[in-house]
């Protein structure tokens, strides 16, 4: 596949937008303590605070592994020309325009859904 401008702009911005969330989140770990504000003493338990904090910090990292995963598949189907091949896959059912682009994005989806699904599960079993 050839890099053209449009391709890069929009691999670009995918780029800049894992980077801003990523250091946003990066952020929000960094500001996380183990120990309970004096004002909250009387409010919260030490130990259960102690664990929510640990909680968002899991969190955070599976984010960031899941976010890292996705932009990583998708400059990689880009670059390769999946979406390319994606078309010419749907196209060669012979349906008509709509049911075509309803395969091809049935398809993009249920990609996305399989490659979430081990995140999802670790995130409710096991977070």
């Amino acid at each position: 596949m050839h890099l053209t401008v449009p391709v890069a702009l929009v691999l670009g911005a995918l780029v800049l937008t894992y980077a801003v969330t990523g250091l946003a989140r990066w952020l929000n770990v960094r500001s996380l303590t183990d120990y309970l504000p004096a004002e909250f003493a009387q409010e919260f338990d030490e130990a259960e605070y102690k664990r929510s904090q640990e909680y968002l910090r899991a969190g955070a990292r599976l984010e960031w592994m899941r976010e890292s995963l996705d932009l990583t598949l998708v400059c990689a189907f880009v670059l390769l020309g999946g979406f390319g091949w994606l078309d010419g896959w749907t196209r060669s059912f012979g349906l008509g325009e709509l049911a075509t682009g309803l395969l091809y994005v049935g398809a993009l989806m249920l990609a996305q859904g399989q490659l979430s699904l081990p995140f999802d599960a670790y995130d409710t079993f096991v977070l």
